[in-house]
């Protein structure tokens, strides 16, 4: 469920900020993780690392800040203008997602110990299958309700790259 949800919140985030800070925020899980590891022991806490965090958490602020505060519209390519509202809402669901995802790192490596004991394509295979299986009503709320309706590829060319992939 937790991995789930991080990539449901990494992928509602891009209707309100733009796919620069998404990536930037989600990619600071490791910050979590190595917070949340350090605090249940399953991580090493060193200056190096801490370093690290510090500088990650630097550029989250310097490209938040941008996104939030910035005047100039150059380069925005097809994202339509947002509020500071919308972008800070957008930036929340990143952040969410990358928090969700150290929770989850977190937790399996508690629950596994070493990772050699596991295949991890049967790991993956295992957590997709589960998804599939449990998740499958909240696509039929989320249609019927008109909060996320499904739609077909809008071309047969698209739908043969889809499954031939």
């Amino acid at each position: 469920m937790l991995w789930f949800l991080a990539n449901y919140f990494v992928a509602a985030c891009l209707e309100h900020t733009t796919v620069a800070s998404s990536t930037i925020l989600t990619s600071t899980s490791s910050i979590f993780t190595l917070l949340l590891g350090c605090a249940v022991g399953v991580e090493i806490f060193t200056l190096r690392k801490l370093f690290g965090v510090l500088a990650s958490l630097l550029g989250v602020v310097l490209i938040s800040s941008v996104d939030l505060f910035g005047d100039n519209d150059d380069g925005r390519g097809l994202f339509p203008h947002k509020s500071a509202r919308q972008v800070a809402l957008g930036d929340a669901m990143a952040l969410l997602s990358a928090v969700l995802y150290g929770v989850y790192a977190v937790l399996m490596k508690k629950r596994i110990g070493d990772e050699r004991r596991i295949s991890m394509p049967v790991f993956f295979g295992l957590v997709g299958l589960f998804n599939l299986l449990l998740l499958w009503p909240g696509f039929l709320i989320l249609h019927y309700t008109g909060i996320e309706p499904f739609e077909l590829p809008p071309s047969s060319r698209v739908t043969t790259i889809i499954l031939v992939r």
